[in-house]
């Protein structure tokens, strides 16, 4: 009885399974975290310090805490820009002042606001951003799948200033694509979900399902204009089921571009494993590169676009075991990214949480091996 009880239940759970683990090889033995990988404090020494001033506000704005800031953009002045997990993006002052909220995911796509943000008189409104602030705040709205897409989960942003004005693109994990003018506050939907896409001759028919986890965005002057290449984490889970994407480690991430002067969609690449950050080269004319975290690899690809011909950035690949989540370009060309987890070795007891490198020196003669990968690309 106990044998048959057994077998019924691996055939339950290979049956209710959501999960399609693949096989993984650790990485080669780790570098020594010294040199250019040494534990520093650069970053603390270069603190800027947000304040939240809740003193002179309109009616209309609502003193609400922050929580879960994933990206921040700047302007030319410094002015920044910062995505909430409230569904919300806010801004400040270059010197870290608070600032007012600028874009509510959820707002705009239920309530018909230009920016998502409630008028004065908008009470039904109001109620709904605190709803969605109060359940950010409390922890549970990261948990659930439908009040998340409810209110919306605002993560990459890039400004831009266009023909038009200052434009600050917005890519919400569940939504897509979103461009708020800074001058008069209108936002537009570029992309959703169901946005018809195109991809290469044979490629794989996974390569077109709808994106479920939008991610991280940058935009690129190419030959042929302004693209945006933006990364979908996963075509099976949400952002809210991310810990399912990590765990089975499945290659369910795509990489697309986005032609902004023919609002044409393309897959770029496809195979994946958690697609997480994108950083382009700023000093690069036109631009044709763009370097992607693949978090649950350990490492950070080179992508050129218009070739999709991609390669591992050897100072950050594999051979580094870290989680690496976005990634950004200061003014002096260096790269830096962001470790989501500490490294653990016996060889070294030092720990980093950031590492960057010349964003220039970086090597393209190691070309990934797809077969190792069982990576498909277009």
């Amino acid at each position: 009885i106990g044998v048959v009880l057994d077998i019924c239940s691996y055939i339950y759970v290979q049956k209710s399974s959501v999960l399609e683990p693949v096989l993984w090889k650790s990485p080669n033995p780790l570098p020594k975290l010294s040199g250019a990988y040494a534990s520093n404090n650069c970053l603390t020494i270069g603190l800027r310090k947000i304040y939240y001033d809740t003193t002179n506000r309109s009616k209309a704005e609502l003193h609400l805490p922050f929580m879960g800031p994933e990206c921040i953009a700047f302007d030319e002045s410094g002015d920044a820009y910062v995505s909430l997990n409230d569904g919300t993006v806010a801004a400040f002052t270059s010197s870290g002042d608070y600032v007012k909220r600028i874009f509510f995911t959820g707002g705009f796509l239920e309530r018909n606001e230009t920016n998502g943000l409630p008028a004065d008189d908008n009470e039904e409104g109001k109620k709904f951003l605190l709803w969605c602030n109060s359940e950010a705040i409390s922890k549970r709205l990261a948990w659930n799948t439908t009040g998340e897409r409810q209110c919306g989960r605002p993560l990459g942003l890039r400004f831009r200033k266009t023909s038009s004005g200052p434009t600050l693109y917005i890519l919400d994990a569940y939504h897509g694509l979103f461009a708020l003018d800074l001058i008069t506050l209108t936002a537009s939907h570029l992309i959703t979900p169901n946005t018809p896409m195109l991809a290469a001759a044979r490629s794989d028919p996974r390569s077109l399902l709808p994106p479920k986890f939008f991610n991280d965005l940058d935009i690129l002057s190419t030959a042929q204009g302004e693209v945006v290449v933006f990364s979908d984490s996963s075509y099976s889970f949400t952002r809210s089921e991310n810990r399912i994407e990590v765990l089975d480690g499945a290659p369910r991430g795509r990489l697309f571009a986005f032609s902004l002067a023919t609002q044409q969609l393309q897959v770029l690449l496809c195979g994946l494993h958690f697609p997480n950050g994108l950083q382009s080269f700023p000093s690069q004319r036109p631009q044709s590169e763009i370097i992607v975290a693949e978090l649950s690899r350990f490492r950070v690809l080179k992508v050129n676009i218009s070739s999709t011909r991609f390669s591992l950035d050897p100072a950050h690949s594999a051979e580094n075991a870290y989680f690496h989540g976005t990634s950004t370009c200061d003014e002096f060309g260096y790269l830096h990214h962001a470790l989501s987890a500490q490294r653990l070795d016996n060889t070294n007891n030092n720990t980093t949480t950031n590492a960057s490198t010349d964003a220039n020196t970086i090597d393209n003669s190691i070309i990934r091996n797809e077969s190792e990968d069982n990576t498909n690309n277009n």
